[in-house]
């Protein structure tokens, strides 16, 4: 799962895998035996890895289908929507009925 996760990554933001073993400090035969999957992440590189493609670890090892942090609303910004329209129709508890409304 990793090596595919990371294969599609780097192909996504258009790298080759010689650009891709320099923006992490690797030689290229090392990142594509990473990327072969016949060699294992460190918990430095991947924590790496995740920051660069700014995705979480439990994605890159395939433990969540989406890349982004579950509980980050930057990238979804109909989560946004529903929050502003919560706060927009929001009215403050009252315990108290009025007098049209009935126990």
């Amino acid at each position: 799962m990793l090596s595919n996760r990371l294969s599609c990554l780097r192909k996504k933001y258009k790298f080759n895998q010689t650009e891709m073993a320099k923006k992490l400090g690797m030689g290229r035969t090392t990142y594509a035996m990473y990327e072969q999957g016949n060699r294992s992440f460190d918990f430095n590189k991947l924590t790496q890895i995740a920051n660069f493609f700014e995705v979480t670890t439990d994605y890159l090892l395939g433990r969540k289908d989406y890349p982004e942090d579950s509980m980050n609303t930057r990238n979804y910004p109909f989560i946004k929507q529903d929050e502003r329209l919560l706060k927009q129709n929001e009215q403050p508890y009252n315990p108290m009925p009025n007098e049209d409304q009935t126990l």
